[in-house]
């Protein structure tokens, strides 16, 4: 409030989850398919939540 001197000032607060994204490659698809053929490998994906940042904003 004093940095505005006496102003109106605006803050918003935000919570951002903080994840990782692990990607595993199947490692029994290739022995299941001929190497002939071109074939995509199939991959996992697997997501974790590992906290919350909360973070606010407002005009100086």
């Amino acid at each position: 409030h004093m940095l505005r001197q006496g102003r109106a000032a605006v803050q918003v607060n935000h919570e951002l989850e903080v994840i990782t994204t692990e990607y595993l490659q199947d490692a029994n698809f290739a022995s299941r398919h001929d190497s002939k053929h071109s074939a995509t490998p199939a991959i996992n994906v697997y997501t974790t939540v590992k906290g919350i940042l909360h973070l606010r904003l407002g005009n100086v």
